[in-house]
């Protein structure tokens, strides 16, 4: 991407992140990266040029592991978020969508459900619930995500099942957040998908050995059709594992959802 084809800000107050825009775009786009935590921006730049060349503009928000955030993915704050859409509506946006990835598509349909201005969501490997932080303790159990100074509900994560040791040595935690899931007993912790105000993109992976995404997205499309749900729902299913992201076809389909939606 050329430099004189877009501008880029770096953000440090009240929240952090990258902002590239164009001068004549009026929508824009909050983009969230998953469990690896830091600024996203880097690792998506390739990508940006096709949303900016759509209209979108795109801020790449960090929200924790980066200084003066949160060190663990534990009790994030989604007042944290909410400075950001407000920054956003602030420069008169005709709309905002949000777009994340595994644990950043969970914090996705969180914030699409509790905050009306996002208008659409695009949700890769998502989550169908609020599962447990991610502050490399077994013992020390929270929720992921907070709100007016309270944890949200959560699905605790059952790490010592059988087979979980064995997982954990190759980096794959898909019987540990399907066994969670499985014996879950919190309904609360349910995303309450239903209230989002917009259509609705999930993409998950057939051979995902991070988490169950298939799984998932089917039962947040379940649990649209049973709430009778006033939008479009696709879940688009690649053969791929976690890393639907970086399949092509996956962000063709990503880009064709973006242009066809209207916010």
């Amino acid at each position: 991407m050329k430099d004189e084809e877009y501008s880029h800000i770096e953000m440090d107050s009240p929240f952090k992140g990258d902002f590239f825009f164009k001068n004549k775009n009026e929508k824009a786009v909050i983009a969230l990266g998953g469990s690896e935590g830091g600024r996203l921006w880097s690792t998506i730049e390739s990508k940006l040029k096709d949303l900016l060349q759509l209209g979108y503009d795109v801020l790449t928000l960090a929200y924790f592991r980066e200084e003066n955030l949160p060190r663990k993915l534990e009790r994030i704050p989604l007042e944290y978020f909410r400075q950001a859409i407000d920054w956003l509506s602030g420069k008169e946006y005709s709309s905002i969508a949000v777009m994340g990835l595994s644990k950043g598509a969970e914090c996705a349909l969180v914030l699409a459900s509790y905050f009306n201005r996002i208008a659409a969501v695009a949700a890769i490997v998502p989550a169908c619930v609020v599962f447990q932080g991610i502050n490399g303790s077994a013992f020390r159990r929270t929720s992921s995500w907070s709100y007016e100074k309270k944890e949200l509900p959560y699905v605790k994560l059952h790490h010592f099942h059988k087979g979980f040791l064995k997982e954990r040595l190759k980096g794959e935690y898909y019987h540990c957040y399907m066994h969670s899931l499985l014996n879950n007993r919190n309904e609360k912790a349910i995303i309450p998908v239903e209230r989002i105000r917009g259509p609705i993109l999930l993409l998950s992976g057939k051979n995902d050995t991070m988490w169950p995404s298939e799984f998932m997205a089917d039962m947040i499309v379940k649990r649209l059709k049973e709430k009778q749900f006033g939008y479009s729902c696709e879940h688009l299913v690649f053969d791929t594992g976690h890393d639907v992201f970086e399949d092509s076809e996956s962000w063709g389909k990503i880009m064709d959802f973006f242009k066809r939606i209207r916010m």
